[in-house]
């Protein structure tokens, strides 16, 4: 909606979507929940593409601007993309951002105390003192998609009270579209049986929580891209031992010795999608990712083996 008097008088021509709401987000199942919301009548800019390690990203320009011309910015939070916040401070001060993470009634897995020792290879070593508290990947609870559905409608209508009644009605929409999915998905894993699986990136514990999964999983310790030996030794021996034919990893977070482990167990490699695909509408993104990671999680069932 922000428009500048040179773009108003280069564009006179042509006809503006002054009604437009131009929205900035971190990472795409975010813009997606926006989208489903606001449909036609916003206009998203998502700034972290799905194979970008979120927690680490140089803006460009046309990223700043797309920061400096929103009228309203989604994130997860400060501890998944500190940058995102820093650069809404120094670009946008006056723009209101919502952290998703900080809406009431958001479901938070708090993490025990130094387990995120064992998340190094996430590279958080520079956040604040949030990312040490919880896990981050709230987005993959479904119900908390559900709670962040209405914060954003709420959000759409104080910048277009006119669109209220619209914004409503699609969050409606989105929301019946989502515990369609959940229920689908529900039905799927719950006759899967037990889950079992080995990762270096622990990130699905809110996707397990949010479908209640029987789930046993090996985690993998690993600094800076790689698996110490003695940790690769450790995790060959538990794979073996319990059976696990399953070895979960996402673009983002691949330790380069990762083949070693599934040479040495047997174990087929499932890279996952936890960011959202970019093959599909920005509107179906999230409800496509719910979907394919029922699917993949499904294929590491002990039942399907």
């Amino acid at each position: 909606m922000k428009r500048s008097l040179a773009l108003l008088l280069t564009t006179a021509a042509a006809p503006l979507m002054a009604d437009e709401i131009a929205v900035a987000t971190d990472i795409q199942p975010v813009a997606s929940l926006v989208k489903m919301v606001g449909g036609d009548a916003v206009d998203v800019t998502n700034l972290v593409d799905p194979d970008q390690d979120v927690h680490h990203v140089t803006l460009r320009p046309s990223q700043a601007k797309a920061i400096g011309d929103a009228d309203a910015i989604f994130a997860i939070g400060p501890g998944l993309a500190p940058w995102f916040f820093e650069a809404v401070e120094s670009i946008a001060p006056e723009t209101h951002a919502i952290s998703l993470t900080d809406v009431a009634g958001t479901h938070v897995i708090e993490y025990a105390e130094g387990e995120h020792d064992n998340h190094d290879d996430h590279g958080h070593d520079d956040h604040d003192e949030h990312d040490h508290a919880f896990d981050l990947h709230t987005w993959l609870d479904p119900n908390n998609a559900l709670v962040w559905i209405d914060a954003i409608a709420a959000e759409l209508a104080e910048i277009a009270p006119e669109k209220a009644d619209m914004f409503a009605a699609n969050a409606e929409n989105a929301k019946s579209e989502i515990n369609a999915a959940k229920e689908e998905t529900s039905t799927k894993l719950t006759a899967a049986g037990e889950i079992a699986y080995a990762t270096a990136h622990n990130a699905l514990k809110y996707f397990e929580d949010g479908f209640e999964l029987d789930v046993h999983m090996v985690e993998i310790k690993a600094q800076h891209g790689q698996i110490a030996p003695k940790s690769l030794t450790e995790a060959v021996e538990h794979m073996k031992e319990d059976h696990i034919e399953c070895i979960i990893t996402d673009p983002a977070h691949k330790p380069k010795t990762l083949n070693v482990l599934a040479e040495n167990t047997g174990a087929k490699v499932i890279n996952v999608d936890i960011m959202g695909r970019a093959d599909v509408a920005v509107e179906d993104i999230y409800i496509t990712l719910i979907k394919d990671l029922a699917a993949q999680l499904e294929s590491c069932a002990h039942d399907h083996h």
